[in-house]
């Protein structure tokens, strides 16, 4: 507070200068427009988060400040969320060991219906299928894939020595699973690195029946009303719960003019008042 006033008394003292007092005007000006922003939007603002499930609608948030429900003017639809992986996720591959010998091959995998060597005696593999999201069919004893998503991606594989042939799952989540195996020897690992790049929601603004569309994603927020959504996070376990952060600043647009002010300020006293003044202004 004693600073604000400290600025504004100067402020005002210097507005009796001439043209050579502008930035020295404008620059504090600028301070104290910042300050006021700053307070108006902690005392008026809010920010809070919400849960959205594909396929449901929300009106209100959880303030962070108060704890309490906020009611929104409008409704956030969440149509679709989408995750996305960096690219190095598209080449996958299996590490092949032996362990009484510490033979280790590594390949990347590539669904084939022929055998190759995998350096141990007369050993060969295939890679049979391929499963995204790995999820087992107990009732019809296979495997299949829930989703597209690699969440939890596996393949089953067929491993030989030519004479038996043992096939065998191998799983990115679950590296020490065995089913049936045959060669005890011979360890699969999943070698996949679930690194997200980026998370989408696909959402609709409802508000007096009227239906917006927007795509809201991380450093991109959507503004509504007043309001910004920003893409804070999501659920790790279903994939289909996409996580909110709800701002609300009404100080925000005080606070971009008062560093306006600042920066005109700052440039006059170091570039345009030098100009004026050989100008002879």
């Amino acid at each position: 507070l004693v600073f604000s006033v400290n600025l504004i008394l100067c402020t005002l003292h210097h507005l009796k200068l001439k043209l050579s007092g502008i930035g020295f005007i404008s620059t504090h000006l600028g301070i104290i427009v910042i300050l006021l922003g700053t307070i108006i939007g902690n005392r008026f603002g809010d920010k809070g988060f919400v849960w959205i499930t594909e396929g449901k609608d929300v009106h209100s948030y959880t303030s962070r400040k108060t704890e309490n429900n906020i009611q929104l003017p409008f409704k956030i639809y969440l149509k679709d969320f989408e995750l996305k992986y960096y690219s190095t996720n598209n080449n996958p591959g299996i590490l092949i060991v032996h362990t009484k010998s510490g033979i280790e091959k590594q390949i990347n995998i590539k669904l084939s219906d022929e055998w190759f060597d995998i350096n141990y005696n007369n050993f060969k593999m295939r890679v049979l299928e391929y499963y995204p999201n790995f999820y087992y069919d107990i009732e019809n004893k296979k495997g299949i894939s829930r989703t597209d998503i690699p969440t939890n991606p596996c393949v089953l594989t067929e491993i030989t020595d030519g004479i038996d042939i043992e096939k065998r799952y191998v799983l990115s989540e679950f590296p020490d699973f065995k089913h049936n195996t045959k060669f005890n020897d011979i360890q699969l690992y999943y070698q996949f690195s679930k690194e997200v790049s980026d998370y989408i929601s696909y959402i609709s603004i409802i508000e007096n029946n009227v239906v917006t569309d927007k795509v809201l994603k991380v450093n991109s927020p959507v503004s509504v009303r007043g309001y910004k959504l920003y893409q804070s996070s999501y659920d790790k376990e279903s994939l289909q719960v996409s996580g909110i952060e709800i701002v609300r600043d009404p100080g925000l647009v005080i606070v971009y003019i008062g560093f306006i002010l600042m920066t005109f300020g700052i440039i006059y006293i170091f570039y345009l008042k030098k100009y004026f003044k050989n100008k002879g202004l």
